[in-house]
């Protein structure tokens, strides 16, 4: 049998070997000597480098001292020309130029210059050959002014074109004592002062006076390229300098040069320019060539000693092991019977018996091995067609989360295709839990008990959607007892669920279906039998004659009050029986102008008290008198116009009312059937997008009507049933702080008749069969009231008049007729106004007089 390792070669066993001893005698013999020869050699280098360094800085220190004699030389010949007899007498240039030329030899490479009191220059001396123009000193130069003031300045100045020392004195004409003229004495700091430097302190000399690099040096130019171009490390920050800053090994064209910078300050101690001494190492260079060369001789001749000494020794090593090196070579082929390779005493004998011994031992084993393996494979065969076949989802997850295995049943569960996209998408299973603390829950279990049976969650499908799962699973430990991880297995019990659920909500609808149905037969007959008989006992008490009028009155309250009462019963019967499916509808001819001006009576009250304009408008396309469920369709506009001016604080609130195409229909007949489109639009605060889903639910509001607390919750809920139920839909677009739409479409039979009392601009046209349409508003603001009855004084108590106004807004007729009433004992005959008001539904003209201050209109 072979084994899939890969030996080394027997060659490369034996080189490795031979390295390794090779490196050994590097390190003990070559490397030590190499060591002790490079240390000598560097501390020599060292003491000469650093007596380089102190070289550098005495001669900067030897530079000092000659800026400063160069500084009084400057003062001492400006003194010496100022009071010079011969410059302070002269009265004509030519003298004063021709006094200093003579001179001149005295101030080497100085610039004198003589100025008269208009600061204009009279005269000029230097030794200079090249251009001097960029360090003459200029007509608007401060330094003249100060000497024009009798001041005397010697101080370094800094120009565009370089740097110079200048000293100035003023001339005075001493027997009339006036001023007379400036001498000036300017050193230009150039290429021939540096010159004069280098052979005062016997090293190169460099000036630097900006950031941009520009320098005045001894060194001669190479080959005409600036300085600055061959000197790439010069130090540019010319305030970066706190004192004398040396340094070694710097190449300037073509040489190394050691050097010490120094920072060039004015009186005002202001930093104008850097001063670098250089001092050639060209001594240093060579001993450095030559103690390398001493030490690359000394390294190979004890490299060359090393390596034939370690070549001899490693023959004594490697022979017994490349011996061993082809017995395991052999063994990992599956050569197993081998004979002992070396007979030794010494440590490699003992190493080759180890090698022989454990060639005996493999060989048993891997039988063993062989054995093993067929039975595992065969088991393993055996458990992996039941784990992939399995129905239900069979997993490993740890505690943290994570998925460590799963079959096909549990991907298909979850709706994933493979591990490799459910590791991708679920990176912590606590992810899929529907409700996290469910899997907190299954790990307590799991930690306490150390199994679960039928534990039931919910988990997220890929798709999103929930599903019902119950899990079994238990624990799985280490050898030291710790908790690892858990196993067990998942079944989607969703439709189990569904059906379970099914079936109690079917039982429970069917139960509390049958329980309304009692209760409304039982209320319709124990309600409908007492007002029946109430009904017909006031209709037979009006005719009796001998009755007093406010008796008759207080009979027919009863008889309205009777019928209201009656009218709202079966109109909640009517809404039971929607929710019931059991509703009839009751189709009529109806004037749909007339069922407008009710609700506008009724609610536009309300809009004007809230400044409100309330619209109603009909296109021309619109009959009036149409044909549907004139109750249904009166309760579904007052609701969704009521529902529109409560939250609406201003603006307006429009109803419109068009056919489908909202287009004319020319020639329509009687009895043919059109589809109305209704609309209840608003400016008022909207309703915000999550509330929409379910404002038609029963006993739901938005966020702002529970703000308000007011209603039940129901009018929108009747008002989509009812436009249910006359075979249309109720549909909502609202944006929060802009206002809502309502708006439905339902059928209705068209009747035309011209035979009805309308008004000359609502009548049809003859020819077309079209007329004007319908167009209604109450303007939000409080107008005088217009009805034609003469005002005289109203004595109505403050409780009453807010009473009555409460029951009118509410629509509330028992209370309304109470409030009436109690009315007749203080003004008998507003109370009969009210009254024969309140039989009309006319309660937007009850508020419109009770709104007045202390007068009715009669």
């Amino acid at each position: 049998m072979r084994f899939g390792l890969k030996m080394p070669g027997l060659t490369d066993a034996f080189f490795s070997i031979q390295k390794k001893l090779i490196l050994i005698f590097l390190v003990i013999i070559f490397i030590p000597t190499a060591m002790s020869i490079s240390l000598g050699m560097w501390f020599s280098l060292e003491r000469l480098e650093q007596g380089l360094q102190e070289q550098s800085r005495r001669s900067m220190e030897d530079l000092k001292r000659e800026l400063m004699h160069y500084e009084s030389r400057s003062q001492n010949i400006a003194e010496l020309l100022a009071q010079s007899k011969e410059i302070q007498q002269f009265d004509h240039p030519t003298g004063i130029r021709e006094f200093l030329e003579s001179k001149r030899d005295l101030w080497y490479t100085a610039i004198v210059e003589v100025f008269n009191p208009d600061k204009k220059r009279i005269a000029l001396s230097h030794t200079e050959s090249g251009s001097i123009d960029a360090y003459l000193t200029a007509s608007t130069d401060p330094i003249l002014e100060q000497g024009l003031g009798l001041e005397k300045i010697s101080d370094y100045f800094l120009y565009p074109s370089g740097l110079t020392l200048k000293s100035m004195i003023p001339i005075m004409d001493m027997s009339r004592l006036e001023l007379t003229g400036i001498v000036v004495v300017t050193y230009p700091f150039n290429d021939r002062l540096m010159q004069a430097f280098k052979e005062q302190i016997k090293a190169e000399v460099t000036l630097q006076w900006n950031r941009q690099g520009d320098i005045v040096s001894s060194i001669q130019q190479n080959h005409g390229i600036s300085l600055t171009k061959i000197w790439p490390t010069a130090l540019t920050d010319i305030h970066s300098l706190d004192e004398i800053q040396t340094r070694s090994g710097e190449w300037i064209a073509g040489r190394r040069y050691t050097t010490s910078y120094e920072t060039m300050k004015n009186q005002f101690k202001t930093t104008i320019g850097i001063f670098t001494v250089l001092v050639d190492e060209q001594v240093l260079t060579h001993n450095k060539k030559d103690t390398l060369q001493i030490l690359l001789f000394s390294a190979i001749m004890v490299f060359i000693i090393a390596l034939v000494m370690s070549y001899f020794t490693a023959k004594t090593f490697t022979r017994p092991i490349l011996s061993l090196s082809r017995m395991a070579k052999n063994l990992a082929q599956g050569q197993w019977d081998q004979p002992l390779p070396v007979d030794r005493a010494d440590e490699i004998g003992v190493l080759a018996k180890s090698f022989y011994h454990m060639q005996n031992a493999i060989k048993k084993q891997i039988h063993n091995l062989q054995s093993m393996n067929e039975t595992i494979e065969k088991t393993e065969a055996k458990y992996r067609n039941i784990f992939n076949n399995a129905h239900e989802g069979i997993f490993q997850i740890t505690f943290k989360g994570k998925v460590m295995t799963s079959n096909p049943s549990f991907l298909r569960i979850l709706g994933f295709v493979s591990q490799k996209e459910l590791r991708k998408s679920i990176k912590n299973f606590k992810q899929i839990y529907v409700k996290p603390e469910d899997q907190q829950k299954l790990n307590n279990l799991l930690h306490s008990f150390g199994i679960v049976q039928n534990f039931e969650t919910q988990f997220y499908h890929k798709n999103g959607t929930v599903m019902d799962v119950s899990i079994n699973a238990h624990v799985v430990r280490g050898k030291d007892a710790s908790v690892r991880y858990f196993e067990g297995n998942i079944q989607d019990i969703s439709e189990q669920k569904r059906a379970k659920e099914y079936k109690t909500a079917k039982n429970l609808a069917e139960s509390a279906n049958q329980a309304k149905t009692d209760f409304l037969a039982t209320m319709s007959h124990e309600l409908r039998t007492p007002l029946n008989a109430i009904l017909g006992f006031s209709n037979m008490l009006k005719k009796n004659k001998t009755l007093l009028s406010h008796e008759k009155e207080s009979i027919d309250i009863i008889n309205r009050s009777g019928r209201h009462l009656l009218m709202l019963i079966n109109q909640t019967l009517d809404l039971s029986a929607i929710e019931a499916g059991r509703v009839n509808i009751d189709n009529m001819v109806f004037d749909l102008y007339g069922l407008l001006d009710e609700i506008k009576s009724m609610l536009g009250l309300i809009a004007s008290k809230k400044g409100i304009h309330l619209f109603f408008e009909c296109t021309a396309a619109v009959p009036r008198f149409i044909k549907t469920d004139q109750m249904k369709l009166r309760q579904i506009l007052i609701n969704l116009v009521n529902n529109a001016l409560k939250f609406t604080k201003n603006g307006k609130v429009c109803v419109r009312i068009g056919t489908k195409q909202d287009t004319a229909i020319p020639g329509k007949q009687s009895g043919q059937e059109i589809r109305l489109f209704f609309e209840v639009a608003d400016t008022g605060i909207g309703i915000a997008q999550k509330d929409i889903n379910s404002i038609f639910l029963a006993f739901e509001q938005a966020s702002a009507g529970r703000h308000k607390k007011e209603g039940t919750g129901l009018g929108l809920t009747i008002s989509e049933k009812l436009v249910t139920v006359l075979g249309g839909q109720l549909f909502i677009n609202s944006t929060v702080g802009k206002g809502s739409r309502f708006f439905f479409d339902i059928p209705a039979g068209m009747v035309r008749s011209n035979s009805d009392p309308l008004n000359p601009s609502e009548k049809e046209d003859s020819k077309t069969g079209t007329h004007k349409g319908y167009k209604s508003e109450v303007a939000g603001i409080k107008k005088k009231n217009t009805m034609f009855w003469r005002s005289r004084s109203m004595a109505l108590s403050p409780a009453i008049r807010e009473e009555l106004k409460d029951a009118v807004q509410q629509a509330d007729m028992d209370l309304i007729n109470l409030m009436i009433i109690r009315l007749k004992s203080e003004d008998i005959r507003l109370a009969k106004k009210f009254q024969a008001l309140a039989e009309q539904f006319e309660y937007g003209k009850i508020l419109l007089i009770l709104e007045k201050e202390h007068h009715i209109d009669e």
